[in-house]
């Protein structure tokens, strides 16, 4: 399976629903009641050794993209758990970090992708 980042630089709402489709599919053979996942925080700093799990740095299009994935992978009666907490962008230091987004910068930069996953996908 390609991991999120390669599923973002395709910016195809169906590649998106098929790596859901398929991650569901793969839990429920395996009788997982859950995914952890699909990973939306976004990849901010270049050396965050988890930007690979993420739908890449642009908040629309992780939000277009997030919602489709969601709803392929709950068809198959599995749960998506929609991850990381939002601003959790480094691994060093990361528990004494102390992030002070504007509250526009949260809403058009960070929030996005995460909305939509609760709005539009019911994750």
């Amino acid at each position: 399976m390609p991991h999120l980042t390669s599923v973002a630089a395709s910016w195809d709402v169906e590649i998106a629903r098929l790596h859901g489709q398929v991650l569901g599919a793969e839990a429920r053979d395996r009788k997982k009641d859950f995914i952890l996942g699909p990973g939306v925080n976004l990849a901010r700093l270049p050396l965050y050794g988890r930007n690979f799990e993420y739908m890449g740095e642009d908040p629309i299009l992780a939000a277009k993209l997030v919602v489709p994935q969601i709803k392929a992978i709950q068809e198959n009666d599995v749960a998506a758990t929609v991850k990381h907490y939002a601003l959790n962008t480094q691994e060093l230091n990361r528990t004494g970090v102390n992030a002070k987004p504007t509250e526009r910068t949260l809403r058009e930069v960070y929030l996005p992708a995460f909305e939509a996953a609760v709005k539009e996908a019911a994750c």
